[in-house]
């Protein structure tokens, strides 16, 4: 950061602090790909089930809201339970920095200064796979256990019941065409059981992370706060120089099988392209001197990339590798993960002996390449 002291009449002075960082979207550091955290899937279905068992169940608000709500803490909180892997991109995932503003709800200008973070850009690409899993409880353990069904149910019913509620807010602050291919997204997701609508991220508004029975602190001025419902303002994502802009975080959870009910929203993203002014490219990559250069990096290449470098320094175990491959099960296309495969099979027999991994990776290389 960066700190100016100027005068302000007399001999007084003032500090002021400019903020230089960037906010950056969290990366896998073996692929420098986007990541979408386990703990933040699970607190976002934490809060829909919250917020069921609080319509029924009323708990005083404070620090043993949650404690209440669930009927413990720590090991008899039924979502100890719950396991969530972190979300891997299934294929090449674009970012950039863009310009997130936080609107006022009640008015047309911008409730305050714009700052530029490193966003996902939607397309028919960004995609996100991984695993949720109900652990077996333990004889000795207390709590609930929840029905991963009626976790996605409630889940679903909290996040529709928001989009309702802002709906007519939003649909006077965003592109049409967005609005109402959300509108068709939504209806495709009530026929269908495993598809819910839920939202991400740190540009939420607070209703996103909190029950119905929230106590939202807002400032009516600058001296004065309140407590009520809702929030006063939203950010909005903006490519350079619109008036309009995007809403963070809204994504589509799919369990099982991959469907096309979101293929009308990504057809209007196609056709509106509205990061037009942003440069959509993926990040280059910093290559040392004995790295080979490759003109179409892909998820591939840079696993490769990072498992010849540590073997040209006599530090490839078969532990990293055996990871690697396991990443790649992940993959969209099957072109890179026979290419890793490819690798691992010759590389395999050059490593320090590690009987249980080394086997683990053979049976990953023939699962890769089958």
């Amino acid at each position: 950061r960066a700190i100016n002291t100027f005068s302000k009449g007399g001999n007084s002075t003032k500090e002021t602090v400019q903020k230089l960082e960037l906010a950056r979207a969290y990366v896998n550091p073996r692929t420098n790909q986007p990541v979408l955290l386990g703990s933040g899937i699970k607190g976002m279905l934490r809060t829909g089930w919250l917020n069921y068992l609080a319509q029924n169940n009323k708990a005083e608000a404070g620090r043993t809201y949650e404690k209440d709500l669930l009927g413990g803490s720590f090991d008899n909180d039924p979502f100890s339970l719950i396991a969530t892997d972190d979300l891997n991109c299934a294929a090449s995932i674009r970012t950039a920095f863009i310009t997130a503003r936080n609107y006022s709800r009640s008015k047309d200008k911008p409730g305050g200064v714009p700052v530029f973070v490193e966003a996902i850009i939607p397309d028919e690409n960004c995609s996100f796979l991984g695993t949720l899993r109900q652990l077996p409880r333990h004889k000795d353990r207390k709590c609930d256990t929840i029905q991963l069904d009626d976790l996605y149910k409630q889940t679903k019913q909290y996040y529709l019941n928001l989009w309702n509620a802002q709906r007519v807010t939003l649909k006077n602050r965003v592109p049409k065409w967005w609005f109402g291919a959300m509108e068709n997204l939504i209806q495709n997701t009530l026929a269908n059981e495993n598809a819910l609508l839920v939202r991400l991220g740190k540009f939420c508004t607070a209703e996103y992370k909190t029950t119905n029975d929230r106590s939202i602190r807002v400032s009516i001025s600058r001296t004065e706060t309140r407590n009520q419902s809702e929030g006063t303002t939203f950010w909005l994502a903006q490519d350079d120089g619109d008036d309009d802009g995007l809403p963070f975080g809204w994504a589509l959870l799919e369990i099982g099988d991959k469907t096309d009910i979101s293929s009308a929203i990504i057809n209007e993203l196609k056709s509106q392209n509205p990061w037009k002014t942003v440069d959509l490219s993926t990040k280059p990559q910093i290559l040392a001197a004995h790295q080979d250069f490759t003109e179409t990096d892909t998820l591939a290449s840079k696993s490769i990339r990072s498992l010849k470098r540590q073997h040209d320094d006599g530090k490839l175990q078969v532990a990293f590798l055996l990871s690697e491959l396991k990443t790649a099960q992940l993959w969209a296309d099957n072109a890179d993960k026979i290419a890793l495969a490819d690798y691992a099979e010759t590389t395999l027999p050059q490593l320090a002996s590690d009987g249980n991994k080394r086997q683990q990776c053979r049976e990953l290389i023939v699962k890769l390449k089958s």
